[in-house]
């Protein structure tokens, strides 16, 4: 009997331990895969964190950057490609630069292209002009080259035609320039 009593004792606390243990090691797997879903969580939370930290460390460089730079930069792009309102008098500018010369001058728009956000819009122009001497021409277009605004010369036609007769004989110089001024989007 007393074996009996101390077998029955083993199993009965075999049992409690059994019993015991198993939830244990149950609740220990459970916590366990808790544990590593938020050590997951939190080294894509870190490394998430660190490349917004990168990011927002570029973004301020880039914002000191433009305040040390990028204005005067912007506003010499700004001058040199203006809003469409700003060329209302572009003719008259031409004939300024074409009157320095000694130069006979004829202007005419040929065209339009609007300005959108991604593109700079343009103003096709003809400018027909007359002189004595082909040096008067070239400082002309040199002039041109110079221009306060973007502009682009895109065909250039040059005539020479004598007038008079003997020793009266002179020469006329007649160009004709195809071209576009740029501006931007207001």
């Amino acid at each position: 009997m007393k074996e009996k009593s101390i077998t029955k004792k083993i199993l009965t606390q075999a049992g409690i331990a059994i019993a015991i243990i198993i939830p244990l090691f149950l609740g220990s797997l459970y916590l366990r895969s808790i544990i590593s879903k938020t050590s997951s969580r939190i080294i894509h939370s870190r490394k998430e964190f660190a490349q917004k930290s990168a990011s927002l460390s570029t973004l301020v460089k880039l914002q000191s950057q433009y305040k040390n730079f990028g204005r005067d930069y912007l506003q010499v792009l700004y001058n040199t490609i203006p809003q469409k309102d700003d060329l209302i008098n572009i003719s008259g500018q031409f004939q300024r630069i074409a009157a320095e010369y000694n130069l006979g001058f004829g202007f005419s728009f040929s065209g339009e292209k609007e300005a959108s956000q991604n593109d700079l819009g343009y103003i096709s122009y003809s400018i027909r002009i007359t002189g004595n001497n082909i040096e008067q021409i070239k400082k002309f277009i040199d002039e041109l080259n110079e221009f306060q605004y973007l502009n682009k010369v895109h065909s250039l036609s040059i005539n020479k035609e004598k007038i008079g007769e003997g020793d009266n004989q002179r020469s006329k110089i007649e160009a004709t320039l195809k071209g576009q001024v740029y501006f931007r989007q207001s």
